[in-house]
């Protein structure tokens, strides 16, 4: 079964409500394709270039 990145924020709603963010918190996906396969997720407090770094080295689909 491919999940996609539709799946993956499927189920972070499901979790995580948008209705429960902050004013100032950033909710959404910034790019990428809904029917993208995700198999690889990095989780990070910040992103930062030396996040997305670590993330391309490891090969993942998405950052969170």
């Amino acid at each position: 079964m491919t999940v996609t990145l539709r799946d993956v924020v499927a189920h972070a709603e499901a979790l995580w409500p948008v209705s429960g963010a902050e004013e100032w918190d950033s909710v959404g996906v910034v790019s990428g394709s809904p029917t993208a396969a995700i198999a690889t997720v990095l989780f990070v407090v910040d992103v930062t270039e030396q996040t997305v770094d670590q993330a391309i080295e490891l090969g993942c689909d998405l950052v969170v």
